[in-house]
């Protein structure tokens, strides 16, 4: 079984590596394409959750319940995870349209949620009809690609017409069996079928016991066997971490000497002895 030792020690050098490197290359790497801005994203994101991870394995061996809160952590490096190895993906096998595509619907997520906060803090704000008609055009101009006569639009909006068709042929080819919409989290998972998907799954399964609410959920954190497996999730969630973070910098900056260093800690960060 792997040990919290072992988890502070890959992840500290996974977090003092990353910061190295972004130290040293964000300030000559140009995030000119949409592929790139994405990959700065989700770096600044793994830079700041892998230090908060840290914080918490340090204390968890005196407090196991605190994986309560570093399993929210990871379920939100997860997200990033499969995201871009889905935005990843396709942009590899079916081009920069269709990538740019995939971002938009992203973005059209995002679009409808923020437009919930921007009509909650109307009525939270007590706004009368002028100022509520001055935020709704704010919100409209900022985000008119996603809207239509004051409607969402839907993700097939923005999707070239023969997409699905093509990325069902190439599941097929791959004996996928992909559900019917491809904008769930399990269909992305599914569809990238490389080295890291069992990974993906098994942690994705794991972590999704995090968001449930109920008296079976917390007798399952406190579980004298699955808190002896958390940090086996730990140790599982940090190769899908690097791998990660090595496409990003594959985009980045191609051929980068931190590659193989990244790539080091992940083959031999949990080797016994």
């Amino acid at each position: 079984m792997t040990t919290w030792i072992e988890c502070i020690n890959v992840y500290s050098k996974i977090f003092a590596t990353l910061d190295k490197y972004t130290n040293e290359r964000f300030p000559v790497i140009k995030d000119d394409t949409a592929l790139k801005n994405i990959s700065v994203h989700i770096l600044e994101k793994f830079h700041i959750n892998l230090n908060n991870s840290l914080h918490i394995m340090l204390e968890i061996q005196q407090r196991p319940l605190d994986f309560l809160s570093l399993g929210l952590i990871f379920r939100g490096m997860l997200s990033d995870i499969i995201n871009y190895r889905y935005l990843h993906f396709i942009y590899e096998h079916f081009g920069q349209q269709d990538f740019e595509n995939e971002v938009l619907i992203l973005e059209l997520d995002f679009a409808g949620n923020y437009k919930s906060i921007v009509d909650s803090e109307k009525v939270i704000g007590g706004a009368d009809e002028t100022k509520m008609r001055e935020i709704d055009a704010k919100f409209f101009s900022n985000f008119a690609k996603f809207y239509s006569n004051g409607t969402k639009k839907k993700a097939e909006d923005f999707r070239v017409h023969d997409f699905r068709m093509r990325v069902n042929d190439y599941a097929a080819k791959n004996n996928i069996n992909l559900p019917n919409r491809l904008e769930t989290e399990w269909a992305k998972i599914l569809l990238v079928n490389d080295q890291y998907t069992e990974h993906v799954k098994i942690a994705y399964n794991y972590l999704a016991v995090f968001q449930h609410f109920s008296g079976s959920a917390y007798n399952f954190y406190k579980n004298e066997d699955y808190l002896a497996y958390n940090p086996n999730l730990a140790a599982i969630q940090s190769l899908i971490v690097i791998d990660t973070i090595v496409k990003i910098i594959k985009v980045m900056s191609p051929g980068d000497a931190y590659i193989p260093t990244f790539i080091e800690i992940g083959v031999i960060g949990f080797r016994p002895g």
